[in-house]
């Protein structure tokens, strides 16, 4: 298998977005960049299909295959700890069929717009930009670099509601972008309160010099830092707060006295701050999917929206909330 096919399934459209936004205007190979994208996408999407193999397992690496995890930044921030993020890509049972799903319906969609004319070339690097967005959301396990792609779909669905949609596309387009970009924020507000509240165990037994690295980390040193955190002896300055969803999952690696431990007795106009937390992240999907009360923007966004868009539109991106 080739490695990094995950990687290449993502940044091969917006790379192809690229080549089609500075290829000069008389070179009119654009829809066959994008259908060749889409078709080549569509083969590593099958070979991940045949390559796959079925395990059981709970909420662990060991459920995800493909993985590729490279360390994003590191940063120090006196007197509270360090903040990391890592490029973590990886792909399970549930991710597999969302990405075949994407794959075969961007296929589609191309080819089914084919036939338009005007400003066919931005068209077409806007619809490879928000291939490459689907597919990073579906494979992310790092929840900062989830939201980057969540965002990133925003703006080519923006324009390409809003230029290329029906009579009322403007009306559409910047319902759409309102009623999204309000539900980003309050998961970028929940995003932001996991990250203070949860430690990353690896990383945090490197800074207490009890491994050298990552990689010989293992489940007896997990156990080993779980505890001391528990017990509040982990220096603050040495604790590595972390976006990796994996370690999120784990109730172990919530950090005491923090915002959204599990022990916290703060509450926020009477409520919980971790119920108000589940209530923000459960908005912010909510609008993206929609369920009523939330979905209004949609029926707008559908009859507006190119039929190629409306496709997409409905195909795939709500199955993103």
């Amino acid at each position: 298998m080739i490695a990094a096919l995950l990687s290449i399934l993502i940044f091969l459209p917006i790379g192809a977005s690229l080549a089609v936004t500075f290829l000069p205007g008389e070179y009119k190979v654009y829809r066959f960049i994008a259908l060749g994208t889409a078709l080549l996408q569509l083969i590593i999407a099958l070979s991940l299909y045949l390559n796959f193999v079925s395990v059981e397992s709970d909420y662990s690496l060991s459920a995800f295959q493909f993985v590729e995890k490279i360390e994003w930044f590191n940063m120090s921030v006196a007197g509270f700890g360090i903040i990391s993020a890592d490029y973590f890509l990886g792909i399970d049972g549930l991710g597999l069929s969302m990405v075949l799903l994407s794959v075969i319906v961007l296929v589609l969609a191309t080819v089914s717009s084919w036939h338009y004319k005007e400003k066919a070339k931005g068209y077409f690097a806007l619809l490879l930009l928000l291939n490459g967005a689907i597919i990073g959301c579906f494979v992310a396990l790092d929840f900062l670099l989830f939201y980057l792609f969540f965002e990133f779909m925003l703006l080519p669905m923006y324009f390409l509601i809003g230029l290329w949609g029906g009579p009322r596309r403007d009306y559409a387009s910047i319902k759409f972008f309102l009623y999204t970009l309000l539900g980003s924020i309050f998961i970028l507000i929940v995003l932001i309160s996991l990250n203070l509240s949860i430690m990353d165990p690896a990383k945090t037994a490197v800074q207490l010099q009890m491994i050298e690295s990552p990689e010989v980390f293992t489940s007896v040193h997990r156990n080993d830092v779980q505890i001391l955190l528990q017990q509040k002896s982990i220096p603050p300055d040495k604790i590595v707060h972390t976006f990796n969803l994996i370690e999120m999952s784990d109730v172990k690696n919530i950090i005491p006295g923090s915002i959204l431990d599990v022990e916290s007795s703060r509450v926020i106009l009477g409520y919980p701050v971790r119920l108000l937390a589940f209530l923000l992240v459960f908005v912010g999907f909510a609008i993206k999917l929609p369920i009523v009360p939330f979905h209004t923007w949609l029926p707008d966004a559908h009859v507006e929206a190119p039929t190629a868009i409306s496709v997409i539109l409905a195909g795939v991106l709500l199955k993103v909330g």
